[in-house]
């Protein structure tokens, strides 16, 4: 029979088959007149479905997961009654699916012996007793027989009051593509996952079991990245002595998606039904696609594909099918290679072991699924694939991509003999070139080995003629030396440069180790050494951060984060440094959304490629939690704060100061909640991270000189004005001696400083501090970001409270203008500035349309604050204020005076909102200057 007649004879089969009794006749009568053959055909295919249905197949049918997309087939009632309780030693606590033959239920063992969760199978109540039994001994035996750390073990089983059930591991996972997707894995990790598939597909073929299922959503990987193969529950025992080992089908017990083609003609099932399987799921894995032609939409559509057309291969599909497949396939090349690369990786020997998978013959597929894996594992070692049966050059280059140097070195004759003589020109003209690589690598090693030598020489008292020589004379004297005695030697001078100029960073000398890195960074891009561009530019874009010129790390470092996209380990990290360095430079810069994408990204890679406790992951996590805050997500970034905090404590010492950025990370958080510091917790980990840095860095390195700004932030947050006061001021002088009068951290100090002045009733001795921050940031970040909008809204206040109405209001309008454009016209940081703005326009006698501002900042207040706050109470009168300033005199002196006489005893009459409130009732009703 020819494909076309046999398509022909399937799809009348497929929709007769699916017909109530009086419908198909009367198709069958309309298509007997048409070709009286073709129904025959058909008439004989209805009677053997009918007359093989074992008499427990119908549940097969059903063909459910164990452990999720099963059918909604039955009312949910049904099963829900079950929950709470008991079979056998198991108390059931809720359903995890159901399916057309019954439901899955987590349970949990309650006998006392031991605790433990576990999947419950149990069967609907309708179904027959006799299918029951049937079905469930033949599960039974399967399960027990298999015992395989990547099967879902078999753990109970038995009938409780007239119900039958089975008790299998419960695996808290994801389906494997599911999986690989969102950990984005690599090519060799996806290939690594699925080898587990297939030893535990082939553990079970040499227990005579056909799984009869594979796909991914029988294919879990838990938690921790182990993969688990579930529901055998429509696979079959194997007949051992029936000379090969193989069953029928009976009906229909697959997904078609998956299916091998004998399964879909209905013919004898073996072994090779799983390897076909395989082969669809490896494609998948691969591609984010399955092989058979996107258009195949419909189930009838992708059995005709299966059954005639030739599947496609994996390389083809990354450019093949980047429209038809949409999202997928573009998932697929996004996975650390764009589509030339993945492409590349796949055309050769994935193309051919998928091939052979996939034949339609199931003689023509790999014997069993052990070869399979093995295919797979000479791929991942760089051998030749049985696949390809390639030819002496595939054997030549494999052998070559193996033992690369010592092919180069010791083989020169027996290619030459294989290849002829031009390629064995070629291979020593690169054995030459391997050579003079590693003669220059060991001049450098030597060159670096004997400069080190010396510079620590200096450091010896006999050297040095019993005078101490400073860490910053040792890095000066070092500097110079390189230059001099490494004239010809570029690549040790990049290195030694970078090391340098990383030094003297570490000490706080960033403007001294600029040029340092500059050159560095210059010599490696004549060099072309990308790995030695990135290195050095990373160091250098870390000194550029803290000098406050973060557009140029953008700039040198968005280039870069392309050029690190690769599949190996190594380069991955890179990347991840490069995302978090640019992001550090983009939220400094105002852009949040930005650096958001960039530190999920540095975090996302760490923590698949090092461990969510490892130094590098945290050192993102900090800096994440610091972004989330400044966004107000500030239950997310405690959490995570929170998390570190206790990882932490439980694997680094007292005085490492990884714990100390863990301390100050979550005091952080838990200053800007509502309540402040009210419990204390934030002082007391902002002091325990202060006295770590101290003891690790000194007095004045500017780690530690963060923290005790950090410290003296608290104690504000608490009103204790007068101690933040010295605090912030011994900040200022640090950081103007560390970093000149113009860098952006004594700009934030200043800033703290003249805050704290209008808090103490001291406007004349902020203004210097206030004007100071105000032009650095200005200058820094322009008019748009949130650093710069804080600090006009400092100058705007206190010019305010020294009575310059006009610039205060400008210098607040600003201030507004700006945090709208940094964070959004629903940011709760504008409320000072609207207040103020509300209060200089009473002030100075200027009408406000509308209240348009004091509604905002109430409406603001509301929003973010539940019940009646602090914040809450201040709007309102001001809101009140403006009314009765406007002309709304009823309205406006009741919300005014209300919230006069409530906020004192809400923080106290010597606070400065309250203070501030009080004046303008005595100014605005007591005083009789009520419109």
């Amino acid at each position: 029979m020819d494909k076309q007649r046999w398509s022909e004879i399937r799809a009348l089969f497929d929709a007769a088959a699916e017909l109530p009794l009086p419908e198909r006749n009367a198709l069958l009568g309309r298509e007997r007149n048409r070709d009286p053959s073709l129904v025959a055909e058909v008439d004989a295919l209805l009677a053997a479905d009918a007359s093989t249905q074992a008499p427990w197949d119908s549940l097969d049918r059903a063909a459910p997961d164990l452990l999720g997309n099963l059918a909604a087939a039955e009312d949910a009632g049904e099963s829900d009654r079950y929950i709470g309780t008991r079979l056998g030693a198991w108390c059931i606590r809720r359903v995890i699916g159901r399916g057309g033959m019954g439901a899955v239920f987590l349970a949990e063992r309650d006998d006392g012996a031991y605790r433990l969760d576990a999947a419950l199978k149990m069967i609907r109540g309708d179904i027959p007793a006799a299918e029951i039994a049937a079905r469930f001994a033949s599960e039974r035996q399967i399960l027990a027989g298999l015992d395989h750390p990547n099967i879902a073990r078999l753990l109970d089983g038995g009938t409780d009051r007239n119900t039958p059930y089975l008790v299998i591991e419960y695996v808290d996972g994801q389906p494997i593509t599911t999986h690989c997707d969102a950990a984005q894995l690599g090519i060799s990790q996806r290939l690594r996952l699925f080898q587990a598939v297939c030893s535990a597909v082939e553990h079970a073929h040499q227990r005579l079991v056909v799984h009869r299922d594979l796909k991914p959503g029988n294919i879990l990987v838990d938690t921790a990245g182990h993969v688990k193969l579930l529901d055998f529950g429509i696979a079959k025992l194997l007949d051992p002595g029936a000379g090969q080992q193989q069953t029928s089908t009976g009906v229909r017990l697959f997904t078609p998606e998956y299916a091998a083609p004998e399964q879909l003609r209905g013919d004898v099932i073996t072994t090779a039904v799983d390897v076909h399987a395989l082969g669809v799921l490896l494609f998948e894995l691969l591609t984010g696609a399955r092989p058979w032609n996107s258009n195949a939409a419909t189930p009838l559509a992708i059995e005709r594909a299966i059954l005639d057309d030739d599947p496609e291969r994996p390389s083809s599909i990354v450019t093949t099918r980047r429209s038809a497949a949409g999202e997928e396939a573009r998932r697929a090349a996004a996975r650390g290679l764009d589509a030339p690369q993945l492409q590349r990786a796949l055309r050769g020997d994935m193309d051919a072991i998928v091939s052979k998978a996939l034949r339609k013959d199931p003689a023509e597929r790999y014997a069993t699924v052990a070869d399979l894996r093995e295919d797979v594992e000479r791929h991942l070692e760089r051998r030749p694939v049985h696949a390809r049966r390639g030819n002496r050059r595939y054997r030549i280059q494999r052998f070559l991509t193996r033992h690369a140097l010592a092919s180069a070195l010791a083989t020169l004759t027996l290619v030459s003999l294989v290849v002829g003589l031009s390629f064995a020109v070629w291979q020593g003209r690169e054995a030459a070139r391997e050579r003079d690589i590693a003669r220059a690598e060991v001049a450098k090693s030597r060159a670096v080995l004997e400069f080190m030598g010396g510079l620590f020489k200096m450091a010896d008292p006999e050297e040095a003629r019993g005078r101490t020589v400073s860490a910053e004379e040792l890095l000066e004297r070092g500097a110079a030396r390189i230059r001099v005695e490494l004239k010809d030697q570029p690549a040790a001078r990049t290195e030694l440069l970078a090391a340098l100029g990383n030094a003297h960073a570490g000490l706080g000398l960033y403007e001294q180790s600029l040029p340092m890195l500059d050159e560095a960074a210059a010599l490696a891009r004549t060099s072309g050494d990308m790995d030695a561009i990135i290195a050095t530019e990373l160091i250098r874009a870390e000194t550029l951060q803290a000098l406050g010129r973060f557009t140029e790390v953008v700039d040198a470092l968005t280039p870069l984060r392309e050029g690190a996209v690769k599949l190996d380990r190594t380069a991955a990290l890179r990347r991840a440094e490069v995302d978090l360095r640019l992001a550090m430079a983009q939220q400094s810069l105002g852009d949040h959304a930005a650096a958001e994408h960039s530190y999920r990204d540095a975090l996302a890679t760490r923590q698949r490629l090092l461990g969510s406790g490892h130094r590098e992951t945290h050192n993102v996590t900090f800096r994440y939690v610091a972004l989330l805050t400044l966004r107000d997500r500030l239950v997310e970034a405690r959490a995570l704060a929170e998390r570190a905090v206790a990882d932490i404590e439980g694997s680094a010492s007292e005085q490492d100061p990884l714990r100390a950025d863990a301390y100050a990370s979550l005091a952080m958080v838990l200053s800007n909640f509502d309540e402040g510091d009210a419990d204390g917790e934030g002082e007391r980990l902002r002091r325990r991270a202060l006295a770590i840095f101290e003891r690790a860095y000194g007095a004045d390195h500017p780690k530690t000189v963060g923290a005790r700004n950090d410290l003296a932030s608290v104690l504000f947050g608490q009103k204790r004005y007068a101690e933040a006061l010295t605090m912030f001021e011994a900040v200022v002088l640090a950081r103007r001696a560390k970093f000149g009068p113009d860098h952006p951290s004594v700009a934030t100090a200043s800033n703290n400083l003249a805050f704290c002045h209008l808090q103490l009733g001291n406007p004349g001795a902020a203004l210097a501090f206030a004007e100071d921050a105000y032009r650095i940031r200005l200058s820094k970040y322009g008019p748009d970001h949130a650093n710069t909008a804080m600090s006009a809204q400092a100058l705007g206040t206190t010019e305010l409270e020294l009575g310059r109405f006009a610039d205060a209001q400008r210098h607040l309008r600003g201030a507004i203008s700006g945090f709208d454009a940094a964070l959004g016209s629903d940011n709760s940081t504008v409320l000072g500035s609207l207040s103020n703005l509300t209060r200089a326009l009473i002030a100075d006698g200027t009408a406000d349309p509308g209240c348009a501002n004091a509604r905002r900042g109430f409406a603001l207040a509301k929003a973010g604050e539940p019940g009646e706050s602090t914040n809450q109470v201040y709007q309102r009168g001001l809101l009140g204020a403006c009314m009765l300033r406007n002309g709304d005199r009823k309205r406006g002196r009741e919300l005014l005076t209300v919230a006069a006489q409530r906020l004192p005893v809400i923080v106290g009459a010597q606070d400065i909102a309250a203070r501030r409130l009080v004046a303008l009732q005595r100014q605005l009703v007591l005083e009789g200057d009520d419109p």
